[in-house]
């Protein structure tokens, strides 16, 4: 818990007033200046959704996600494209044409080398996805193929691709020859992994865990700094289960995610209910586990703890001189700018390409706003239609997030709350603020190392 002295200070209205300890009050007014708490004299103002911004978002995109195909030779009963959901365009077991490749690769070149929009970002994604990607391994091979003939001075490409496991044995030395990334999908042992099946509903476990034991024995270098783990969690398992059943098997902490909440079949809400697990709690059921201290920073909460202490002064020695300044001059600002919501501005983490050539920002977005397309001949992208749908749905938070303490760590994405404006879990204004800063500081009373672990695994993008 907080020291007494501030627990007290904080249910009080005036604390300048408090006879408590000086230096509790001292700290008190040093994270209200900073806007570490709350101040109700400061209101933040807001901006609107530029196109300029997306263009700048895309020119400097870290990564281009090309869905290669829509086909799969596995059918997951909790599939984003499955039964469950009903946000996708329909399925019909098609590929990408190459040509939309050349299309958006031309069209990303062509600004890369523009004087008008300057490009910072040296390294870049290509990643391809699916489906199964591996059912289109032509496309693949052609695309690294024209990456490894079209270079450029500024840019350096790098491969990685989402797999279930199943084909890897087949392209193994071609994935390791171009040192692609690899990200496998497995949900633990056999069990755990069981809403994994084939489309006749058979076990895929063996196959993909002999495919998996294949790398690391014929490429251990290679699995080691290249192989990555992706799971699922549901009603099968459990956080601690698959982090143990991976980290004894092949030596990794994989990442774990939750069902995709939102665009659910109404149809299906009760079966989806019963499968969904959520990942707090699950990762407070596994905080007295041996495995805890492998995966703690992964939890929800830490992970927002290290968005907090990167929104503030506290880490301003590893951040850019120029939001050192800022910092200093913050007091003297009298409101905060910017956009509603921790929202994603447009492109700016990635560029993906489905495989009809409708483009996104985002791999989990649905498709009720149209971003733009690729053609065999044209890219186009719908500026003035995706600001003017951003700015609308902006405006439905304005009102909240003008004095919301939790801004600076905001999960919402107004995109995958599109219709319902109800995924805001800042419902309680500043009431949730006081309990994250209690447990915040709490936590790093009793455990002053886990501050050092956070402040170490932040980066500057």
């Amino acid at each position: 818990m907080l020291h007494p002295n501030m627990q007290k200070i904080l249910t009080k209205s005036d604390h300048k007033e408090s006879s408590f300890e000086q230096s509790a009050v001292n700290k008190l007014r040093y994270w209200e200046q900073y806007n570490i708490i709350s101040n109700s004299n400061q209101r933040r103002t807001f901006s609107s959704l530029q196109i300029e911004t997306i263009q700048n978002a895309i020119i400097n995109t870290p990564q281009i996600i090309f869905e290669v195909t829509d086909q799969c030779n596995m059918q997951c009963y909790y599939c984003g494209y499955g039964q469950l959901y009903d946000h996708y365009d329909p399925r019909k077991n098609q590929n990408m044409k190459f040509s939309l490749f050349l299309s958006m690769m031309k069209y990303m070149y062509s600004l890369w080398s523009s004087k008008v929009i300057h490009s910072n970002r040296r390294t870049v994604r290509i990643s391809f996805y699916g489906g199964e990607p591996l059912l289109n391994i032509e496309f693949i091979q052609k695309a690294v193929d024209y990456l490894g003939s079209h270079k450029l001075k500024n840019k350096e490409f790098i491969f990685s691709m989402t797999t279930n496991g199943l084909l890897i044995n087949k392209y193994l030395d071609f994935l390791v020859q171009h040192k692609f990334e690899l990200l496998i999908s497995i949900d633990g042992n056999e069990y755990n992994n069981s809403y994994r099946v084939t489309k006749s509903g058979l076990s895929v476990f063996k196959n993909i865990y002999e495919n998996i034991v294949l790398i690391q024995t014929r490429y251990p270098e290679y699995f080691k700094k290249h192989v990555r783990f992706n799971a699922v969690l549901h009603n099968r398992n459990s956080i601690e289960q698959t982090t143990n059943f991976i980290y004894q098997n092949f030596g990794k902490i994989p990442s774990i995610n939750e069902l995709n909440i939102s665009k659910v079949n109404p149809c299906m809400m009760d079966r989806f209910q019963e499968i969904f697990k959520s990942l707090s709690h699950d990762y407070n059921e596994c905080e007295q586990s041996p495995i805890y201290s492998l995966i703690k920073l992964n939890s929800p909460q830490n992970i927002e703890f290290a968005k907090y202490l990167n929104s503030t002064p506290q880490k301003v020695f590893n951040h850019s001189l120029q939001d050192y300044i800022s910092s200093l001059l913050y007091k003297k600002k009298k409101c905060i700018t910017g956009l509603p919501t921790g929202t994603c501005i447009p492109f700016s983490r990635k560029i993906f390409l489905s495989v009809t050539g409708k483009i996104y920002p985002c791999e989990r977005i649905g498709n009720e706003i149209e971003f733009g397309f690729v053609n065999i001949n044209d890219v186009k992208i719908y500026f003035e239609k995706i600001v003017e749908k951003y700015n609308d749905l902006y405006s439905k938070y304005i009102k909240s997030c003008a004095t919301c303490t939790r801004f600076n760590t905001c999960p919402v994405c107004i995109v995958s709350d599109i219709n319902a404006y109800n995924i805001c879990h800042n419902k309680y204004g500043n009431q949730f603020h006081k309990a994250f800063f209690a447990s915040f500081f709490s936590v790093i009373e009793n455990e002053p190392s886990l501050y050092i672990e956070l402040i170490n695994r932040l980066r500057i993008a």
